[in-house]
């Protein structure tokens, strides 16, 4: 991986920073040191509903071996008006068998409760192994509470495709994919999620004529998530 910090010449107003100076800026106040940056990972977004505020993950080795390596992520709310830091956390990311591909900030309107929306940050990861294909999705939801991130919903798999076959024709694929709906229910005093999950299941075969076929099939299930002990966990319906 390349470890370099994008420099260049940035124009800014007092109160407006560029995507380049407001990385610089996280990475001084968070004193990571330039050459465990890892760049390819930096993510921003502004919040939608706070236009002051803006999102970014920056990365940061801290360890790694001849098949693996370990991240230290820190997911970060900063201020652009007092060019600040307003909330962070950290995260310890794991990458080794099973790669880790990057980061996603998704500012859809997580409405957990009566004035409290949350953000979500996705994780992507993807396996290596050719007979046995795998690439999953993760979701983790972000509150922002007396300057601290705090995560209400913790990696929880939204998408995950696998399979295994002969690598030319004949195997079995599943996949998963979850869409999350704020519901109108409570549990805790946060609104409950609710997850509408379809599975598909494709299946190759090699016919009489020695020609690769593929048959395929859908279903649906739902589940729900209810705030237990200051995060949310997945009961099925």
């Amino acid at each position: 991986m390349k470890y370099l910090l994008l420099l260049g010449l940035i124009f800014f107003s007092k109160n407006s920073f560029t995507q380049t100076d407001l990385a610089k800026k996280v990475i001084t106040q968070l004193k990571i040191e330039n050459a465990n940056w890892q760049s390819e990972l930096f993510v921003e977004k502004q919040m939608p509903n706070l236009k002051d505020q803006t999102i970014l993950v920056l990365s940061e080795k801290v360890d790694e071996e001849e098949d693996s390596f370990q991240l230290r992520s820190w997911i970060v709310v900063f201020n652009t008006k007092t060019g600040k830091i307003k909330a962070k956390k950290s995260l310890l990311i794991q990458s080794d068998a099973i790669l880790f591909d990057g980061f996603t900030i998704d500012t859809a309107p997580y409405v957990i409760a009566k004035g409290k929306r949350a953000f979500g940050i996705r994780m992507s990861y993807h396996g290596m192994s050719r007979p046995n294909p795998y690439n999953s999705e993760v979701i983790s939801l972000f509150l922002e509470e007396k300057g601290q991130l705090v995560e209400v919903l913790k990696e929880y798999e939204i998408e995950v495709h696998h399979g295994e076959w002969d690598t030319n024709c004949a195997g079995e694929f599943n996949s998963e994919k979850k869409v999350l709906i704020i519901g109108t229910t409570q549990t805790g005093g946060y609104f409950d999620i609710i997850v509408n999950s379809k599975i598909g299941k494709e299946t190759n075969y090699l016919d009489e004529n020695e020609d690769c076929q593929s048959k395929s099939e859908s279903s649906t299930k739902k589940y729900k998530l209810v705030y237990k002990n200051k995060v949310y966990t997945e009961i099925a319906l």
